[in-house]
């Protein structure tokens, strides 16, 4: 993380002298992500679905203590967030829309993270307690999102991508008031288009924007894809 933070540039010439990222960063967002697509992409998202599916029937109901008679609860869960991102979170309407109570949902949640099926944002994982509601609600990744989702906003995308990637060897907060993720309790990434401006970000230390349509860092506003490289 650090080496793409402060030697972006090296990084980006290193990379698209072999190759051009940008170029496949849509391609990725839509069917990049699972080692399965063969260029059909309805038959992609319908193995995905199969994937959530059984992640939800099998290894729910065996490794974290989801009743059976409830697992299609949690699918509806899944279609309701896919097609309600980003989902600044209303507990109280999630519990009402699939008939269960507060706690319960919030542990399916918490399961659904585990299986990796969703992230779960918090402005302060310090804090967080056990049956406390995360502030943003993100499906696991974006080729997820066009599976399940009838309709798919750009912005949700990357930011998907984003915390997708970076969750894997970092911890990522809900930016909440400055930025839109806070980064190992110190980095402030602001995630956007290639006409992204620091204004929501501006006397911020260590703050960066991720933009997509970009293929060499201008200051401290890097490509997209380069977190990538993280994963």
């Amino acid at each position: 993380m650090t080496q793409i933070l402060t030697d972006a540039d090296a990084v980006c010439e290193a990379v698209c002298t072999r190759c051009h990222p940008q170029a496949l960063f849509e391609e990725y967002l839509r069917v990049g992500y699972y080692p399965f697509f063969d260029g059909d992409e309805q038959e992609y998202y319908s193995r995905i679905e199969n994937v959530v599916s059984f992640i939800i029937d099998q290894e729910m109901t065996q490794f974290c203590g989801v009743e059976a008679s409830y697992t299609r609860k949690l699918k509806a869960m899944m279609l309701f967030l896919a097609n309600n991102l980003p989902y600044d979170v209303n507990i109280a309407k999630l519990s009402s829309y699939l008939e269960l109570n507060k706690n319960t949902v919030l542990n399916y949640l918490s399961s659904m993270k585990r299986a990796e099926l969703l992230h779960l944002l918090y402005a302060d994982n310090k804090s967080v307690t056990k049956m406390q509601k995360p502030d943003k609600i993100y499906v696991h990744n974006p080729n997820m999102l066009f599976a399940l989702g009838t309709e798919q906003n750009v912005g949700t995308l990357r930011e998907c991508f984003v915390v997708n990637q970076l969750s894997v060897g970092h911890t990522v907060e809900y930016g909440k008031t400055h930025g839109d993720f806070l980064i190992d309790g110190s980095i402030t990434i602001e995630v956007g288009g290639k006409d992204k401006t620091f204004d929501q970000i501006a006397d911020i230390p260590d703050s960066y924007i991720l933009a997509d349509s970009m293929e060499f860092p201008v200051g401290k506003k890097l490509p997209i894809w380069i977190v990538g490289l993280l994963y």
